[in-house]
Order: C-alpha cells, then structure tokens, then sequence
C-alpha cells in the first residue's frame, strides 16, 4: 500500500491511499496514482486531485526548463539527458491528465469544476510545451559545446538579463497557478511585453555585432534559435496565467480576452511595464 499526502489548493492536507508498493513507483509516478478511476464518480474531489498533479506536472517543467538555462552557461551532459528524461515525464503526465480530464468532463460537474476542468485542459498543453522548448534550449547548448562557441562579453551579459526575465515569469506563473493568486498572475502580461521588447532588442544588437564582425554568423543562428525559444516560453506562461484570470472574471474567449487586455492597458499595466523595463534594462551596448 502506498501512502500519498497532499496539499490541496485550500491549504488543507489529505492522505490518499493506493494499492500498490513503493518499490514499483518511479519518482513522480505516486502523484498520479491520485489519478484514480474510483474518484470520477467523485468529481469534485477528482478535480482536487487533477490540480495537485498539475501542480507537480508545473515543477517538472520548471526544472527542465531552469537546467536548460544553466547548460547555456556551462554544459554537463549529465545535465542534459536530465532535461531529456524530465520532458519525457511532463508527456507522460499530460497523457495521463488529459485522457483522465476529458472522462471527468462527462460526469455531472458544477459550473465551477467545469470552468476549471477546461482551464486545466489548456494548462497542461502549455506546460508540455514548455518542456519542449527546455529541450531545444539544451540542444542549443549541446550545439555550442560541440562546436566550441561562445557569446562576446556583451552578448552574454545581455542573454543572462533575458534570462533572468524568462526564469521571472516562469516562476510568477507556475506559482500564480499553484496558489490561485490572481494579483500575481495580473503581473504576467507586463512581463511578457518586456520579454517581447528584450527578444527585439537583442536581434538588433547582434545584427550590429555581426557587421562589425564581432559575432560569427553560425553563433548568430544559435542565438537566434535560443531566443525564439525563450520568447515562446514567455508566451505560455501568459497563457498560463490568462487562464487563471479567465476563470475568475468569467470570460471564456481566450484570444478575444488576450486581445481585450493589450488593447485597453489601464494605469496599473503601463506603471508595471515601465518597472519591469527597467529591472531588465540591458547594458549599454
């Protein structure tokens, strides 16, 4: 028998108990234990239990992307098969959510389970494809080990600020979602404008660096691949805390939403771009 404790979304605990033993279960692979048949009959606890393996699915994809990042800096190989076997976990649990998901949208669910079963059905995709980048930021690495590249001084003092903006909203967004905290994931957005604003800027300085021959044009290709990367990053963890919004102001359009919230930046938005502008300002180049 195995025993599983977790923490629901409303800070209290419960214990679930599975037949099994632990010897056969992998790492992670108790948490979807929490998956089980019996609980569709259950839909409101089976929802509980679809946030908290979500939640764990989130971290998954949290660490392969942050490893990525480090390899960019220094690679290890040990730490790059990491990054392959991680997303290999975030597949399996969007597998198992999905299917598990769309049998639990059949039963009798309540107008808020069912407004959460479909914010959750998009979450787990944009958490899968985060992993997905992960992968291709570490072969990017990979790529500059073998080859023996690396970035100018300027060029890596600009990709780390890039960087730390990524890991930025990729934390504000998995623990907005975790903690059902609409304030932070209001701060998502102006981020990711940033982000979109430093994506820009770094294309055009390696364009100056390139004319002026201070950057291999091989190198450039890389650079340009990692920061596609990054931003497409960027924009699932806007999807992520979209949702999250969505579902507390009733909204159900997605992209209308999306669309509604750039088009009418209050006050508050502009203030917050400007401050996050200038946490991730670039060094002069």
């Amino acid at each position: 028998m195995i025993t599983i404790t977790v923490k629901k979304r409303n800070g209290n605990y419960l214990e679930f108990v599975s037949k099994g033993h632990a010897g056969y279960a992998e790492e992670g692979q108790d948490m979807l234990l929490l998956l089980d048949d019996r609980f569709i009959e259950k839909p409101g606890f089976a929802m509980e239990n679809c946030y908290s393996v979500t939640s764990h699915m989130a971290e998954l994809s949290r660490q392969a992307l942050f490893i990525a990042m480090e390899l960019l800096q220094k690679y290890d190989e040990t730490k790059a098969e990491n990054v392959l076997k991680l997303e290999n976990k975030v597949d399996h649990y969007e597998d198992r959510l999905g299917t598990y998901l769309i049998r639990l949208s059949s039963r009798d669910l309540s107008e808020k389970d069912s407004k959460s079963l479909s914010m959750l059905l998009h979450c787990i995709g944009d958490l899968e494809r985060i992993s997905d980048h992960a992968v291709n930021i570490m072969e990017k690495a990979q790529e500059m080990n073998e080859k023996n590249l690396s970035f100018s001084d300027k060029g890596a003092q600009e990709l780390e600020v890039y960087s730390r903006a990524v890991r930025d909203i990729m934390n504000m967004s998995i623990e907005a979602f975790k903690n059902d905290d609409i304030h932070l994931a209001r701060q998502v957005e102006p981020l990711e404008e940033v982000i979109d604003y430093l994506n820009d800027e770094l294309k055009q300085r390696h364009v100056r660096r390139l004319r002026s021959g201070e950057c291999s044009v091989e190198l450039g290709f890389v650079l340009s691949d990692i920061t596609i990367n990054y931003e497409r990053v960027a924009d699932h963890c806007s999807n992520l805390a979209v949702d999250l919004l969505r579902i507390h102001e009733n909204v159900f359009d997605v992209h209308e939403y999306l669309e509604g919230l750039k088009e009418n930046k209050d006050a508050a938005f502009r203030e917050a771009y400007q401050k996050d502008k200038a946490v991730y300002a670039l060094p002069q180049s």
